[in-house]
Parts: structure tokens; sequence; C-alpha cells
């Protein structure tokens, strides 16, 4: 089957190759910088325990990226560059509620505003059920904050709950 071309395919999947070349570089420095951190041990892990846990994981995820990019052939697509605009809207929405999970973070406290960002996610990625959305932000919430406090004994903020 011949490939169809166009002019915006083109550019679109040289675009692909270029940005997995720069995540590639990028999750390479972020590793590399991850150990002038001090990682630690297993039962006390030091402050380049988690950046180098994230830059092992982001590395091979970019990898596979990577390689998926350079072995696939170019096919035209009819989609936009970031796909449907509907993925683009939703996509966008995630991105808002992260930034206000930050900003929240400190006022309503960890468990709070992790418990509200995740039902939204789950909403905007079209999980339906609010009674399976709800349980899975609790558990997801307070399973976090036991891991965070409890295990590696990272202090957290309380905002406005006692706990």
């Amino acid at each position: 089957m011949p490939l169809q071309t166009s002019e915006k395919g083109i550019r679109y999947w040289g675009l692909q190759r270029f940005v997995s070349v720069l995540l590639l570089i990028f999750s390479a420095l972020y590793l590399a910088a991850s150990f002038f951190m001090p990682l630690g041990s297993i039962g006390r892990p030091g402050p380049g325990f988690v950046p180098t846990c994230i830059g092992i994981f982001l590395g091979f995820l970019v990898v596979l990226y990577f390689i998926n990019v350079f072995r696939k052939r170019y096919t035209y697509q009819k989609e936009n560059f970031f796909g449907q605009k509907e993925d683009s809207l939703r996509v966008a929405r995630v991105v808002f509620f992260l930034f206000f999970y930050g900003i929240f973070l400190g006022i309503l406290g960890y468990i709070l505003s992790t418990l509200i960002m995740v039902i939204a996610v789950l909403y905007l990625l079209r999980m339906r059920g609010w009674v399976r959305i709800i349980l899975i932000s609790i558990l997801v919430s307070a399973g976090s904050y036991y891991f965070f406090t409890g295990i590696l004994e990272v202090p957290l903020p309380h905002g406005i709950l006692p706990f």
C-alpha cells in the first residue's frame, strides 16, 4: 500500500521524532541530576530517592516512546496536531485541575485537595458511577497519604484538616 503524503502530516511525523529525541535528552539530564542528591537506603530514603525512581521510570517510558516513533512508518492522519478537539479540551481541563491542585494543596491540605483533584480527573477521563469515583478517590488519597507520611516519613500539608 503506497504511503499517503501531505505536508501537514509529514511535519507532524517529523515533530514526533524531534519531540522523542528532546524527551530522551531531558530524561537523561533529569536522571543525571537526580544522582547528585543522596539516595539514602530503602529503610531511610534520602532526598534523591524519589527523583531517581521517577527518572528511571521516565527514562524507561521515553525509550519505549522513542522506539515506537522511530519504528513506525509515516501514514497520513486526519486528526489535527493535538488529536481530536474533544481530547485537547479534556487534557486542558486536567492541566487546569493540576494547576489549582498545587495552589490549594497548602490551604486545603494533602488529603482534601488530592481527593478533589482525583474526583475531577476521573470524571474528566469519563469514568462513570459516582460511588466508584469517590471510592477510588478516597483510596488514592488515603493510600498515598499513608505511603508518604507513614512509610517515607515525608511531611505533607495538613491544611484545614486536623490530621
